[in-house]
């Protein structure tokens, strides 16, 4: 993660080990928000708010899968609003690269937040960026309908609905973006 170098990315300036074993990681400082809190005062973002956002974190994840990393937790918690309305993507911490060597989980082991997983991702399988691009939708959804597109008791109800149900449809006021939200 800390050769991912984008406006788009939060910076990692340095990580290491301390003496007792135990890892750190030292980042650049966002003084913002994420985009959950901004969606819990404010409920939904008008489209064109949502496509500037959408348009900084595709480049961002651009960006990470040019340099071999799928970052597989895309969710609202994770894109930054910076203190100059700039977003950037943070929490790099179950990302993994595209060399087998360095897999974080094993084939069949499932890892993320179930609102936001592909199917592949919540079946375990092998996954690449489409699965970044699938939870990004997921975002895009959540920043203009002000909800989730599948919910549930469980993650298992909510990964079941993300591998069965259709395409969930935007709300009249947005639906001009449901064709974007049914290519990601």
């Amino acid at each position: 993660v800390a050769r991912l170098q984008h406006p788009s990315i939060v910076a990692v300036f340095d990580y290491g080990t301390f003496m007792d074993g135990g890892a750190y990681l030292v980042m650049e400082l966002v003084r913002g928000e994420d985009l959950r809190h901004v969606l819990q005062r404010e409920g939904r973002l008008d489209g064109k708010r949502a496509m500037r956002i959408l348009d900084s974190i595709c480049q961002a994840i651009e960006a990470a899968h040019r340099d071999g990393v799928l970052h597989r937790d895309l969710k609202p918690e994770n894109i930054l609003r910076r203190a100059d309305g700039s977003h950037a993507l943070s929490d790099f911490g179950i990302a993994r690269t595209n060399d087998n060597a360095s897999l974080l989980t094993q084939k069949g082991a499932t890892v993320g937040t179930p609102h936001y997983m592909s199917p592949e991702q919540l079946r375990g399988d092998a996954i690449d960026g489409r699965s970044d691009l699938y939870g990004l939708g997921v975002v895009l959804f959540q920043l203009l309908a002000g909800e989730l597109p599948f919910r549930g008791g469980d993650g298992w109800a909510i990964g079941l609905q993300h591998l069965h149900a259709p395409i969930p449809r935007l709300p009249p006021g947005v639906a001009r973006y449901q064709a974007l939200l049914d290519d990601l």
